[in-house]
């Protein structure tokens, strides 16, 4: 006889024997409908159900009235709740509801997530009625900071175009004789041409256009040689350049001045790097060069502290972004920078903190005086006064010691710490004399019992309470 029941009709192998006990089992162990989780387990193990299986019992055990509380494993539910936190931060912080799977990404990090909660997390998103769009082009990211110790090539741009070698010497010729004319030459921008002519000029000639000087070659050579010329020709019309950088670099520990310098050592090496060959203008390829010596020379000069290159990118990328969320009239809290730039919240509050300008306290205000003069600060070194105190105490320490012997003396400087040393426990001084404990709080009690007889009564009672009581009883 089978039963003919929704659960019979499951259609698994050795059901029929079983499962009318096992229904009867959960009908009078279910409460208000619902079966406990405890009971179903027990049962599905009888019917030797698989996963596939319980699932559809339990849809079956439905159908008939009886709703099965179904308890998940820890690690599930663990895995549902960082899901679930990693999409209330999208809710709170893309208030419109759409977000790229990068920044989705991005908040899984923020909530904790590995790799494969991640993967899953743009479904999940959508089932939970949020949009998942497709990444932004890669151009509208930041570029990361170039990593300590490199300093790859720039890819400048190319205007395509190829020059007679020999005519753009000649007309980089004419630029030198003119500037020896001009009021201020360094106003007049150069053309490509001239450009190509005086980086032929400054390697040395047609032939060794694909041969890049070294600093030792241009400077072994004489003030007036062509390719020095050419090297100063180059700065002298690009200066202008280097300050339209620096702008974006001021108030950064730096002063003008010195950003400047570092500006012109950027374009001259930028001058002796340049390869004519290759088609590309000459202003793209500096700038590059130029922010990179003026980024290293703010990261070693720039602080009181120094700060590591790539430390000091992270916090340019981070005073950048929180700028550009405020103007949006957004928040910049460490979790909108975070997102925004792809850093943790722990870099980000690490930036934070490296930003903070360290001052000295040496540096002079005006009229003479300093930045720690106008400062309340404790001056760490005694004087005379001090000096005296501290000297007359020990005189009265060692006046008070001086009627025990040398040993009991000995025992209350360790124990009390009195020559500036860390004071010992009774076990320590003890091992030092080979006795136990016992015996060392013994003699200190005796040699306190000895100084409190001479104090004056009113400092008696200023005697630790534990140190009395052992002195009198041992009175």
């Amino acid at each position: 006889m089978t039963v003919d029941t929704p659960l019979a009709r499951l259609g698994e192998p050795g059901l029929h024997q079983v499962v009318a006990r096992v229904l009867r089992q959960l009908r009078s162990s279910a409460v208000n409908g619902a079966v406990p989780p405890g009971v179903f387990e027990d049962a599905a193990e009888q019917m030797r159900l698989t996963p596939e299986a319980r699932e559809r019992v339990v849809a079956a055990l439905a159908d008939m009235g009886l709703r099965v509380v179904v308890t998940r494993p820890t690690a599930t539910v663990a895995r549902s709740e960082r899901s679930e936190r990693a999409l209330a931060l999208v809710r709170q912080h893309i208030p419109t509801g759409h977000v790229t799977r990068e920044q989705l990404s991005r908040f899984g990090r923020l909530a904790g997530l590995d790799a494969e909660e991640i993967a899953s997390l743009p479904e999940r998103a959508k089932m939970a009625g949020i949009v998942v769009l497709h990444d932004e082009p890669v151009s509208s990211r930041p570029e990361p900071a170039s990593p300590p110790g490199r300093e790859p090539e720039p890819a400048p741009e190319s205007d395509g175009r190829t020059y007679d070698f020999p005519q753009a010497v000649a007309v980089a010729r004419h630029l030198i004789n003119g500037d020896r004319l001009r009021t201020n030459p360094g106003r007049r921008l150069l053309s490509a041409t001239e450009e190509v002519g005086l980086s032929i000029l400054l390697r040395g000639g047609v032939d060794r256009a694909g041969v890049e000087p070294t600093d030792e070659e241009l400077s072994a050579l004489p003030a007036d040689d062509i390719r020095r010329v050419a090297r100063n020709a180059f700065v002298l019309h690009n200066t202008r350049l280097v300050y339209s950088i620096i702008v974006g670099y001021l108030g950064q520990g730096l002063e003008e001045e010195d950003l400047v310098q570092h500006g012109i050592l950027g374009l001259i090496r930028a001058a002796r790097k340049f390869d004519p060959r290759k088609g590309h203008k000459f202003s793209t390829y500096a700038t590059w060069w130029i922010r990179q010596t003026v980024i290293r020379a703010i990261a070693d000069e720039g602080a009181a502290i120094r700060i590591p290159v790539h430390m000091h990118e992270k916090m340019r990328m981070v005073a950048a972004t929180e700028s550009a969320l405020r103007r949006a009239g957004k928040s910049a809290t460490a979790v909108d920078v975070a997102l925004a730039t792809g850093l943790d919240v722990r870099a980000v509050e690490e930036a934070r903190a490296l930003s903070k300008v360290t001052d000295s306290l040496d540096r002079i205000i005006g009229d003479g005086a300093n930045l720690g003069d106008f400062l309340s600060l404790p001056d760490p070194t005694p004087g005379p006064e001090e000096r005296l105190q501290e000297m007359l105490s020990e005189e009265a320490v060692e006046e008070w010691l001086a009627p025990l012997s040398e040993k009991e003396a000995d025992i209350l400087r360790r124990h009390l710490g009195l020559d500036d040393d860390e004071p010992q426990t009774l076990e320590q001084i003890g091992h030092h004399y080979g006795v136990t404990r016992e015996r060392i709080r013994q003699i200190e009690a005796k040699a306190l019992e000895q100084i409190r007889e001479r104090l004056p009564e009113e400092l008696r009672e200023r005697i630790p309470a534990h140190l009395r009581k052992r002195s009198k009883k041992k009175a």
